[in-house]
């Protein structure tokens, strides 16, 4: 966000993990706002520190 008072327009992007058959297992991975994640779940199938 830029101010309080510049609108901005970003594309929301729910990301989910083990669709389409991955054997990752399915769970919600968190919310995008552009490039930026804005809700994140982590669990301990996820190492975020490398990504």
């Amino acid at each position: 966000m830029q101010d309080f008072l510049t609108p901005i327009q970003l594309e929301l992007r729910r990301l989910n993990a083990g669709e389409n058959g991955y054997l990752e297992g399915y769970y919600h991975k968190g919310i995008l706002a552009g490039d930026k994640w804005v809700y994140l779940i982590q669990t301990s199938k996820q190492s975020w520190a490398t990504e």
